[in-house]
């Protein structure tokens, strides 16, 4: 498999990541294009790195170098985005959940719904 193919392989799974934490509105639409456009770059900058004529002898690869560096960064604060909304929803969350067995609570009164909340109090502790 060339450097190409794998590069645009690996796009494919870092647009299919972000399309499904988009979908799932972890993520923003801007956030979506932002990594979609830090992965076009990648994979064109693997296709220059590609035409390069196999015959040619690389003298000075700090060029190349800092472009890798450049994009794999890119691509690693990309990601670190996509970590950081997903650790907030997953705060979020159960925060949400204790927020309606509260509402339940109030608007039925019952020993039930309580006992919703005591769970639900519990999950956040077990998280933490």
């Amino acid at each position: 498999m060339s450097l190409i193919d794998k590069m645009k392989e690996l796009r494919k799974t870092l647009e299919e990541r972000a399309t499904e934490l988009f979908k799932a509105k972890k993520i923003s639409q801007s956030d979506l294009e932002s990594i979609s456009n830090d992965c076009q770059k990648f994979v064109d900058f693997a296709a220059k790195l590609n035409s390069i004529e196999s015959n040619k002898v690389l003298t000075d690869i700090k060029e190349p170098a800092q472009k890798i560096i450049e994009a794999t960064n890119s691509l690693d604060k990309a990601a670190a985005k996509i970590q950081g909304v997903q650790n907030f929803f997953e705060i979020l969350s159960p925060l949400i959940r204790l927020g309606e067995a509260v509402s339940k609570a109030i608007g039925s009164g019952g020993v039930a719904a309580i006992g919703n909340i005591v769970r639900e109090l519990q999950d956040i502790g077990d998280r933490a």
